[in-house]
Order: structure tokens, then sequence, then C-alpha cells
């Protein structure tokens, strides 16, 4: 009897499917002017120089048809193209229905394709990871046409389904190189090409998780070119440009240098989630992804709040999760962590908004005020108005002036002689500029309307006393 044990290695296999979302599909509203689709008593009109293929439903009833120049109309083998001059007017206007002009679209452009299983996009996931990487599965929808611009370099997908049917690489080129596939799929000439789009069957086994393109840099400047007008306005100061994302965003992202023998992607990241979850981060978006920054690989991983309703959850979740890192390096296997924040919440027009809205409450409050005068006080034309209080009275300081003089001995009335003294330097408008009480007793009017009048010198009758009572004893 033998005993055999067997052991049951599980690999872990990271791909994806994404689905091709634009179409030229004759029943799809949005390709029509007017978003709205024809009906039996229209006539329909394809532009001259559409040169596009046109997928046709089974049955289609209208007036009168307008062809292009170019181009071509998909209709399936037992499909009916009926022409009438009847239906009910009341429901279907005789009106003219005109086929939208329909532009190529990229294959390097994000917003081309859709995650399968994904309903709402998750903006954490770098730009360059939303177009098909070398391990993903592309889909092209059954009964569906397309026209698509090749990517301006050679890419490799895991697999390639179009009309239901899943293409080998030699299929493929075959396709390509078809009339039907040439309506289908040009470079930015128009021109038919092979190889720039292969099927290598390529699944990525490697734990630690892998590039998802393998000449990133090309690829991300293809795909940001494709992106240049359409990069969402940030609110916040200081965004952030995560490795592999076109536009700058307000969040957080962590680059973690990890250990390449005992890391494991896929337990890291339902760690981390959890980690998420029972912190009750709820509104953020998450991706956790290996890059090549610095000239090495990396695990980064991109924190980011919902529908770009940055409040700053998505700085305290990367802040938090970055200390649990540090704290537990060797329970995640991560040798080291790189932490990169955005700035605060900032909305460009807040400002100017404030400042705008004060200036106008400021000149409010003035015409509401100058409206109560108004109706208080009637007319502002020869008002005097009384303020609420008083102010000081400068006729209750007594007057005073400082000027120069000197005792003038050889004066022969004697006196005071005031020098270089003008009437204009007065502060005051003065009547009499020196006040001496022995001197008004003695003094008469005159000479006292004199001294008013002319202030250039004044007699002090104390010192004219002394002077003659000094004569006098001599005698």
């Amino acid at each position: 009897m033998k005993l055999v044990v067997v052991f049951i290695v599980s690999l872990v296999v990271y791909s994806q499917t994404r689905i091709w979302l634009p179409n030229t599909n004759y029943d799809e509203p949005m390709n029509w002017l007017g978003h709205q689709l024809p009906c039996d008593l229209s006539k329909i009109v394809f532009p001259a120089d559409l040169n596009a293929a046109i997928h046709l439903p089974s049955l289609i009833k209208v007036r009168a048809i307008q062809f292009s120049n170019e181009g071509e109309l998909i209709l399936k083998q037992d499909g009916v193209i009926g022409l009438t001059t009847y239906g009910d007017e009341l429901a279907c206007a005789r009106k003219v229905v005109q086929f939208k002009k329909i532009n190529i679209e990229p294959w390097l452009k994000p917003t081309n394709w859709k995650l399968q299983a994904q309903n709402v996009p998750n903006i954490a996931v770098p730009h360059v990871e939303q177009v098909p990487c070398i391990y993903d599965n592309v889909i092209f929808p059954k009964d569906s046409s397309f026209w698509v611009q090749y990517p301006e370099i050679s890419l490799s997908v895991n697999s390639f389904n179009i009309e239901g049917q899943e293409l080998s690489n030699d299929r493929l080129q075959h396709l390509l190189l078809s009339e039907p596939g040439s309506r289908q799929f040009k470079n930015l000439d128009y021109q038919q090409r092979t190889d720039v789009i292969t099927v290598k069957n390529v699944q990525c086994t490697d734990k630690t998780g892998c590039l998802c393109h393998q000449h990133e840099k090309f690829v991300l400047d293809a795909v940001c070119n494709n992106l240049k007008h359409i990069c969402n306005v940030t609110h916040c100061i200081n965004p952030i440009k995560p490795v592999g994302h076109c536009c700058e965003v307000c969040g957080a992202h962590l680059l973690l240098k990890f250990d390449k023998n005992n890391f494991n992607i896929k337990q890291f990241r339902e760690r981390v989630l959890q980690y998420f979850y029972v912190a009750g981060y709820k509104t953020l978006d998450s991706y956790i992804h290996k890059v090549l920054y610095n000239g090495d690989t990396h695990i980064q991983v991109v924190i980011v709040e919902k529908n770009y309703a940055y409040k700053g959850d998505s700085i305290n979740a990367a802040t938090l999760l970055h200390e649990k890192i540090l704290g537990e390096l060797n329970s995640f296997n991560i040798l080291s962590s790189e932490l990169k924040l955005a700035g605060p919440e900032y909305w460009p027009g807040a400002q100017l908004r404030t400042t705008v809205a004060i200036i106008l409450s400021t000149l409010f409050v003035v015409l509401m005020f100058l409206l109560l005068v108004y109706i208080r006080y009637g007319p502002l034309e020869h008002k005097t108005f009384k303020l609420p209080f008083e102010l000081p009275s400068f006729s209750n300081f007594r007057q005073f002036l400082f000027v120069r003089f000197e005792n003038n001995g050889e004066n022969e009335t004697g006196g005071l002689e005031f020098r270089n003294r003008s009437v204009a330097s007065s502060l005051f408008n003065l009547d009499r500029a020196f006040d001496n009480p022995l001197y008004a007793e003695e003094a008469g009017p005159s000479q006292a309307q004199n001294t008013s009048e002319n202030l250039k010198e004044i007699q002090n009758p104390t010192y004219t006393n002394l002077q003659k009572q000094q004569l006098s004893d001599e005698e």
C-alpha cells in the first residue's frame, strides 16, 4: 500500500476583462443628430464623407435613404430594409433625420473602455491601466460596429473577442487586413496595419504582481496625449500625480518597497481593504498595483474620494495606513514606505466670492445708512446735522502764544520787545498775545488798541516805575 501525497499549488492569475464602449450602430440614439432614432416616415441621411461601417438592425422601415459616398452598411443575413410612404403621421412626422459624422476613437483612450462587471468607475485606477494590459482580455460587443484608431505603439493582449468569437493572433491579423476589418480598425493616417495589436495569451502568475505594460512610459505618453482636455479641475492645494496617472488628483498615494521573495499582493490587498472597512472609510476609491518607480519595482497604493468629492478623508486614511505599515513592516513584508499627500481643500473661486461678498455687504450697509439719513432729514442740501456727542471747545482753553522777547533797557519807555513775531504764526487769531494785569490797569484804551493792532513793542509798567524811582534816588 502506498501513500500518495499530492501538493496542489494554486496560481493566482491576475487578469481583467475590458469592453470597448463606442460604436457606430444604427440603433444607437447618440449617433443621430437630436439623439432620436428614425421612424417609418423619416428620410435618413448619412454624411457624404462617412467612411465607417454602420451595423443595421434586422428590420428597417423608412421613407427614403441618402447614402454616403463611401462607408459600409452591415446587414444581417436575414435582415430587411423597407421603403414606405405609409405610416402614422401623428407618431412619426415626415422629417429628415441625419446620422452624425462619426469620429475615429483611439484604442489608447481610457474613457473608451469599461471594466467588465463594474458599473461605477474606480477613479483611483491609473489611466495607463484603464486601457488593456498585456494580461487583459478584450471584448468588442456582438452585433455592433466600431471605428477604432490603432494604438501608437505595438501592444499585446491576453485574448481578443469580437462578434462573440475569440480570435487567435493569426485570425486577428487576417481580420485587420480584410475589407470589413479595414473599415473598423485604422491607424492615424487611415492605413491598414498588422502586428500593432497581437494576441499572446500571457497571464500574470507572479504573486508580487505584474507590470501592466512592458513599455509603460511610452504607453503612458500616448494615453495622456488622448486626455489633454478632459482632466478634472482639482479642488485642493498641491494636488498629487500618482504613477501612471495623466491628471493631478486630490488624495494620497503610498510607494512601498517590498520583499520580492515573500510579498503577496493578493493578501496585501485583502488586508488593506479590510482595514479601510473596519476604519469606516466607505466613501473612498483605492487601487493597489505594481509600478516602476525610480528604476525599481514598487507597490503603489492610490487613495482618493469617490466622484472627486475631496474632503480630506483620503489623507487621513493614507496617513493611518502609512503609520500602520511602518509599525508592522515584517508583517506586511514591506521594506519601506513613502507617503505623498495633497494639500487642504481649496476652491479657486471661493476667495474671490468671499471678497466680493464683503464688498457688496459693505456697500449695502453704507447705502442703507444714507437712505435712513435721507428719510430722517430729507434732501442733504443746506442741511446742518447735529452730532450725537459734543466735540471739546477750544474756548475753554487759555489762549497762549510763544514769542521771543528781551528786556530792552535802552528803550525810552522801557518794556518788553518782541522780535520776529508774526501774527500769521499764531495758533489762534488772538486779540492780545500777552495779558499783563498791571499793564491792563494803567494802559489807556488807545494804547491797548494800538497794542492789539501792532504787536511789535509792548511796554511793561512795572519796569517803568522802577526805573523812575531809581532816577529820583540818584538825584
